[in-house]
């Protein structure tokens, strides 16, 4: 007997999102539908980040029901505010909704508001969960910070319950003025499961594979994965042992912008390899095959590529301004540095290369504190926070 319908807004089929998806329909009592606002990711599509066409190795449209909605902006994208204009929204979601709690992922798009619009006419209660943090939040301009509070705070003051992530955006929900009893907690999560039997077969591959780049397996392995953009700061690493003697190998995978300039710069250097873009399941092998994660990022809201690798077995080192930080780094499972300070990295690399005990130790220690950011635990946040705002609904329309 189904006892809750949850509805679930997302802008397209994202690889991080499918497996909390899944793990929804799974629950007992749970009837969950997606409705898609773009086919992004669904076929072979343009990442402008990455600078390529691609699509993911791992499947993104099985296991759970689905249905994408009729997009009529001119020019579809997953990104902009006028790249999902969705209509059939006010139909799934206005007077007689289709669903009893509706959850939306995000408030960038136009069509994020029109489910908003319509889920409140029809007095349907609405989960809200995205990723922003409050330390990126007070980072913005008086003017910035002075429009969203008009407009974001007005919204966020009347959704059910928020959905936090972590600690940080638990923050910024509390700095725009949310209540604690309205906000719910879903930790962040990838498929841990997924990660932790390719982080095997990495590393028991570990030696042929670092030979086959011509790279001694017998040093410590230091990986980068991501997209190839400013922010992303990959140079920092590349400085970090390039101009140094630290003996390590250091794998960047990932493509972009940055990627042509940095190849010039330190391809010469014989402990250095770039793989380019790598698909799903081979990269969580890399992550195996690798002893630390570098992510030097300058603004990263959560930064997932970190409960990744942590899953696969390699010890997370990331900037301070990485925003899981509070959530999955810990002096017994990882390293922080000061965003941009490419000698604290040197350091901490160096330190780290130089103990494989405590790099062993640290692994172990990275793969037991993730195991508490599953998707399972976030399914179970989202269906908490649905069933309690339900409940707080009805008492409220009772009076």
């Amino acid at each position: 007997m189904t006892l809750l319908r949850l509805g679930i807004v997302a802008s397209h089929p994202i690889q991080y999102q499918v497996p909390l998806y899944r793990a929804l329909s799974m629950v007992d009592g749970v009837d969950v539908t997606v409705l898609f606002l773009t086919r992004h990711g669904a076929v072979a599509s343009v990442d402008h980040e990455f600078g390529l066409e691609m699509q993911f190795d791992v499947p993104l449209l099985e296991g759970y029901r689905h249905r994408f909605l009729l997009n009529v902006s001119p020019r579809p994208d997953p990104r902009g505010f006028f790249g999902s204009v969705n209509p059939g929204l006010m139909r799934e979601y206005g007077f007689r909704a289709k669903a009893d709690v509706v959850l939306v992922h995000g408030w960038f798009a136009l069509s994020h508001w029109l489910a908003f619009a319509a889920a409140s006419a029809s007095q349907t209660p609405i989960l809200l969960r995205g990723d922003s943090n409050a330390e990126a939040e007070l980072s913005l301009s008086r003017v910035k910070r002075y429009v969203k509070q008009r407009v974001l705070g007005s919204l966020l003051r009347h959704v059910a319950c928020c959905v936090a992530i972590g600690y940080l955006n638990r923050e910024f929900y509390r700095l725009y003025g949310v209540s604690d009893d309205r906000i719910g907690w879903a930790p962040y999560s990838v498929d841990n499961e997924r990660f932790v039997r390719g982080g095997v077969i990495g590393a028991e591959s570990r030696v042929a594979r670092l030979k086959g780049l011509g790279l001694d397996p017998t040093k410590p392995t230091v990986l980068f994965a991501g997209k190839l953009q400013p922010w992303k700061r990959p140079e920092d690493l590349l400085r970090a042992v390039s101009y140094s003697d630290l003996e390590m190998n250091v794998l960047i995978i990932g493509d972009g912008p940055l990627r042509r300039g940095l190849e010039s710069k330190y391809g010469g250097d014989a402990r250095i390899r770039f793989l380019g873009f790598v698909n799903q399941l081979e990269i969580s092998q890399w992550y195996g095959a690798s002893d630390m994660y570098v992510l030097p990022s300058s603004r990263e809201q959560w930064g997932l590529g970190v409960n990744e690798a942590m899953a696969a077995g390699a010890v997370p080192v990331v900037s301070s301004a990485v925003g899981c930080r509070y959530d999955l780094i810990g002096p017994d499972c990882g390293r922080i540095f000061e965003v941009g300070d490419v000698e604290h990295l040197r350091a901490t690399l160096r330190a780290l290369g130089a103990r494989p005990r405590l790099r062993r130790e640290m692994r172990h220690a990275a793969m037991r504190r993730v195991r508490s950011y599953s998707i399972e635990r976030t399914a179970d946040g989202i269906v908490s926070a649905a069933t309690a705002a339900l409940g707080t609904h009805h008492r409220r329309f009772r009076k």
